[in-house]
């Protein structure tokens, strides 16, 4: 009775959402006990976390993920010194990450992910050497450079920093963290090379550092870790040769698109590299002086705007174009049915009976190789949209001959002659001025008119990746769409 009076004072004091009441009274109710376990997840929960949570000092597991948790994380978190695993992912907390959380020195799992915090990853949180399972901080908005303290994680399996703003260079003390097997970077702004001392990372499974700024050639020491069966480096600006051994033996277990990258097993299709003769010296390209551009200086809102008013027209919800028969059936060629089946190929064989045989016929590319159904089908053909818009091609166009596909059509111009495949209908117009709205341009910028072009077409290639799990997530897509838009309105 007593234990619920006192729950019941921490509700009014606070002034909580009848579902933290429901928190605190259970809280309470555990903090007199030797219940050390307090789990909570999906269980609609909404309002802010108490400060008086800090108050349940027996609590050794604290679960409170998959909520509609808002406001900040409270510092006295840090006060619970017992906690071993604390899991706050998917609410709506916003805020700093605190550092009192830098007092949980018996803590193996910190996961933060899928909310909306910001600022710096605190140096006291990536300093608990007590981390030996899981630090997600995923799916945030958190930015500056990763702590070189992050050496001290000396032995924590898992390290999820990936889709937030971090900048700088990879902390070359991550590779003191030996014990780890997943590793993912991947969405954020980070630069530099690759540190060498990153090859003692033996153990790895899994490393993402796609979508980055990240530069350089491709570590060799990838190939000799053992254990390493996923690799994306995709979308960065990588150059010189891949690898052709270890996980770079497997095309399906690496990706490197959308990097200057040459060489590699013969079925990446990736141009030769070149043959140094011994004893001479590379030569220097000449520098080429841009006299005058041929239609004129028109603004690089002309043709921005231009895009955006034609992406906003098309956003209306399209009916697939394909022929109907009278009785409403699809009238598939029969090629198309040919390449549907595979040449109909036994392994999509599903019976056969008097009439003739029934086959399997995959249309749809939207799953990818994964094979499973998922949101990043929406996503793929997100991409390809946006593919069809800037190019004024379709999937289906009669000029893609030999296999060519939409997206093979872009990445075989991205990114320095992505001019050349961009919409004419998108180009500037020759009387250099057109104005709609509150939209108006002239002077077009040609860098930064390419440098556009590039992060469109960027998006439209990693969205309609055939692996999903190679697909950019949509925050990062609309991010970076988000980006664009701000150069036409505010140049």
């Amino acid at each position: 009775m007593e234990v619920a009076r006192a729950g019941r004072r921490a509700c009014l004091s606070y002034q909580a959402t009848k579902s933290m009441c429901v928190l605190l009274l259970a809280a309470s109710l555990l903090n007199t006990s030797h219940t050390t376990i307090l789990t909570l997840r999906g269980n609609f929960l909404t309002g802010s976390m108490p400060p008086s949570i800090g108050e349940l000092y027996n609590l050794g597991i604290l679960d409170l993920s998959e909520n509609n948790i808002s406001g900040k994380i409270p510092p006295t978190l840090g006060n619970l010194t017992n906690l071993s695993i604390l899991y706050l992912f998917k609410n709506n907390l916003k805020g700093s990450i605190p550092t009192s959380l830098g007092r949980l020195q018996n803590i193996a799992s910190l996961v933060l992910s899928f909310n909306q915090l910001t600022g710096s990853i605190p140096v006291e949180v990536v300093s608990l050497s007590s981390l030996t399972s899981y630090l997600g901080l995923s799916y945030n908005f958190l930015t500056g450079q990763i702590p070189s303290e992050v050496g001290k994680l000396t032995n924590l399996v898992l390290l999820d920093l990936s889709v937030n703003q971090l900048s700088g260079d990879i902390p070359a003390t991550l590779g003191k963290c030996v014990e780890l097997v997943q590793l993912q970077l991947n969405d954020n702004l980070l630069q530099g090379t690759i540190p060498q001392s990153l090859s003692g990372l033996q153990a790895i499974q899994e490393l993402n550092i796609a979508r980055n700024n990240l530069s350089g050639p491709v570590p060799k020491f990838f190939a000799d870790w053992p254990n390493l069966d996923y690799l994306n480096l995709s979308y960065n600006s990588f150059e010189g040769s891949v690898p052709v051994t270890g996980v770079f033996s497997n095309a399906s277990a690496f990706s490197v698109a959308g990097n200057k990258v040459c060489g590699g097993i013969p079925s990446l299709q990736l141009p030769q590299c070149p043959v140094k003769e011994p004893g001479v010296e590379k030569r220097r390209p000449r520098r080429v002086v841009l006299i005058g551009i041929v239609i004129g200086s028109i603004s690089l809102f002309l043709l921005l705007a231009c895009g955006l008013l034609l992406f906003i027209m098309r956003q209306r919800k399209r009916v697939p174009n394909i022929p109907l028969a009278e009785d409403q059936h699809w009238q598939v060629s029969f090629e198309e049915i040919q390449k549907a089946t595979d040449q109909f190929s036994p392994n999509n064989l599903i019976g056969m009976g008097s009439f003739g045989s029934v086959y399997r016929g995959i249309l749809s590319p939207e799953y990818g190789m994964d094979g499973s159904v998922s949101i990043q089908g929406d996503l793929y053909s997100y991409g390809i949209l946006l593919l069809e818009m800037f190019t004024g091609k379709r999937p289906t166009d009669v000029s893609f001959q030999g296999g060519q596909t939409l997206q093979s059509y872009v990445a075989a111009c991205y990114p320095d002659k992505i001019m050349e495949i961009v919409d004419p209908v998108l180009l500037p117009l020759d009387n250099g001025y057109v104005s709609k709205g509150d939209i108006s341009c002239d002077e077009i910028d040609a860098e930064k008119l390419h440098k556009c072009m590039v992060s469109i077409f960027r998006v439209g290639l990693q969205c309609s990746q055939e692996s999903s799990r190679a697909r950019m997530h949509i925050r990062t897509a609309l991010k970076e769409l988000e980006t664009v838009k701000d150069v036409v309105l505010n140049d």
